[in-house]
Order: C-alpha cells, then sequence, then structure tokens
C-alpha cells in the first residue's frame, strides 16, 4: 500500500513537474487524460496519453509508467513499466529518471544495478529544482548508494553520466 500512495503522490509531482519542463502543444489532452485518470477510469487515461507518449511526450510516458507499475487498470507489469519511465528518463524527464533510479536501486522490472540506480538518482538530482519534491530525496539516495560503490563502480557511474550528458537530446 505505501507503494501505491508513494506513486500517487509521484503522479501528482509529475504534473507538478511540468511547469518545469517544458509543456507539449497538447497539454490539454495530458489534462484530459488525467481527469480520466482522477475518475478511476485508468483505461481511457491510458488511451489518452499512449498516443502522446508515441510521439515523446515525456510526461505522457511517464504517467503510462505509472499505470503499468501499479496495474491500474491492466494487468501490474513492472518491466514495460521500467521500459516507459527510460524513455522518458532519457529524454531528460527528472520524475522519470527518480523512478527509474529507484527501480534500478530496488530490482523492480530491472536486474537490480546499482551503478545504473545511482546514474539515474544522479541526473535527476541535477535537474529537479531544489525547492521541489523529489530534490531532497534524490540526494538522501545518492548518498546512500555511495557508501555501496567501490572506486570501479563510481568510475563506471562517472563515464556513464558523461555519456549520457553528452547524447542528451535537452544539450
Amino acid at each position: 500500500m505505501a507503494l501505491v500512495r508513494q506513486l500517487k503522490i509521484y503522479a501528482c509531482c509529475v504534473l507538478t513537474a511540468t511547469v518545469f519542463w517544458p509543456l507539449s502543444a497538447v497539454a490539454e489532452t495530458l489534462g484530459d487524460g488525467m481527469a480520466a485518470y482522477d475518475q478511476g477510469d485508468y483505461v481511457e487515461a491510458l488511451a489518452i496519453w499512449r498516443p502522446l507518449a508515441e510521439q515523446d511526450d515525456a510526461v505522457a510516458q511517464s504517467l503510462i509508467a505509472m499505470i503499468y507499475e501499479l496495474g491500474e487498470g491492466v494487468p501490474r507489469q513492472p518491466k514495460l513499466a521500467a521500459r516507459w519511465y527510460e524513455r522518458a528518463a532519457k529524454a531528460g524527464h527528472p520524475p522519470s529518471q527518480f523512478q527509474l533510479g529507484r527501480l534500478f536501486r530496488d530490482g523492480v522490472g530491472v536486474k537490480r544495478d546499482v551503478v545504473e540506480s545511482f546514474v539515474w538518482f544522479s541526473l535527476a538530482a541535477e535537474s529537479i529544482p531544489k525547492d521541489a519534491a523529489g530534490s531532497n530525496a534524490a540526494t538522501r539516495i545518492l548518498a546512500d548508494l555511495t557508501n555501496e560503490l567501490n572506486a570501479e563502480d563510481l568510475k563506471a557511474a562517472s563515464d556513464r553520466l558523461n555519456n549520457i550528458r553528452l547524447n542528451s537530446p535537452q544539450r
């Protein structure tokens, strides 16, 4: 139940984060999907968000990931959720970077990988405004993960971060 509550809070944070994320030209459609979601019509929300997600709308991708992770209106599919979070995270969407880091940390839908978790939490911590929800959490989690990494792991994480930054669509 705690995961469900955390992900519902996350959904609110995703929508709040759109203030800091460039708004897509289809913001009304995202809102229509959220209205359906709020009414418990998860299948309709998914139907509204999927075309947006396929057109690389990172907010829609993240919301679809949440639906699959929670199994709202669809069977719970953590692997599919991880793929949607990853698409949005690679596009530079900070809340999705945070969630992907969580999945790698916990081994949900992906193989547990502390280095990969560290990478995604690092990107989230860099991108989430310091006064926004999730900023302090990302920083605390990074501190905990650092204790699990040896020098070789930290080097691998640094190399991976540099590679992602160089290939980021936001550069």
